[in-house]
């Protein structure tokens, strides 16, 4: 249940009377609606808003027409609610930026690790150079496990990781990184293109990427795509076990519980699709 709140630094600002008239009111009025709607656990209807702010009706109906309009708030498919819209988003994601995004993902990271007992890492993608970054490593407490030595910075043409990635951006940057492709790391060939659309579209079926050897010589990897706001990827949620640790019969629980993290973190950037 939504409580109400007592009166705030918002509230007074408004002198307690609601009127249209008064000097700076519809501000201060949309910004507590907006506050309500970020602060519920719930999307919420105008009567709800309406009850929670102790404001007209005809005022929350006025303010969830202009806010709709300009992206601030959404109604969800009923129509009857009401939840933050995508500038919201847009404008939390400006205002915490990267080291946001890397503190953001520390926890979820941290629950892979604690999961499997191996060695997880947070990359942060960069469009520009194509390029994936490990921003947190976080370390298992196993002798037999990956150091960050194996965490240098790396493209989208091989492993897990890159092409957790790969599989969400366009056809023309997927184009453009085969053509520059050359061996893995560990001697691979670049699948041939049909082969690779098929592996590119499982993953994103899946919600998560799986490789054997392609970047380390007997590891395994598993990352799964993170997106912000925007529905662009951000970077990806990733561990990376030795081949001596793992039995093939826990590959779909590693593969749920990766992918299931970074849907989770998706949403805590914002993006709720």
């Amino acid at each position: 249940m939504t409580r109400k709140p007592g009166k705030s630094t918002l509230a007074r600002a408004s002198g307690g009377d609601e009127g249209d008239g008064e000097q700076f009111g519809p501000v201060v009025r949309a910004i507590r609606l907006i506050s309500a709607l970020v602060r519920a656990d719930q999307p919420l209807t105008g009567k709800e808003i309406s009850e929670l702010l102790d404001l007209p009706p005809s005022t929350v109906h006025r303010l969830l027409q202009l806010l709709s309009r300009i992206g601030i708030v959404e109604r969800k498919g009923d129509g009857l609610r009401y939840h933050p819209g995508p500038e919201i988003y847009q404008i939390a994601y400006e205002v915490m930026r990267r080291q946001d995004v890397l503190a953001r993902a520390q926890p979820y990271l941290q629950a892979i690790v604690d999961e499997f007992n191996i060695t997880g890492a947070f990359w942060v993608y960069a469009p520009s150079v194509s390029l994936l970054t490990a921003g947190i490593v976080i370390n298992s407490s196993h002798p037999l496990d990956f150091r960050p030595i194996a965490f240098a910075p790396r493209g989208l043409a091989w492993g897990s990781v890159g092409w957790s990635v790969l599989a969400h951006v366009s056809a023309a940057e997927v184009d453009r990184v085969v053509a520059a492709a050359t061996l893995s790391p560990t001697g691979r060939v670049m699948p041939p293109r049909g082969e690779l659309e098929q592996e590119l579209a499982e993953i994103r079926r899946v919600g998560c990427a799986f490789s054997d050897s392609q970047t380390i010589s007997s590891a395994l990897g598993f990352a799964a795509a993170v997106f912000d706001y925007r529905k662009e990827v951000v970077g990806c949620l990733s561990a990376t076990i030795p081949s001596m640790r793992y039995d093939p019969r826990d590959k779909p629980r590693y593969m749920s519980f990766i992918a299931g993290k970074a849907r989770a973190l998706s949403e805590d950037l914002g993006n709720l699709s």
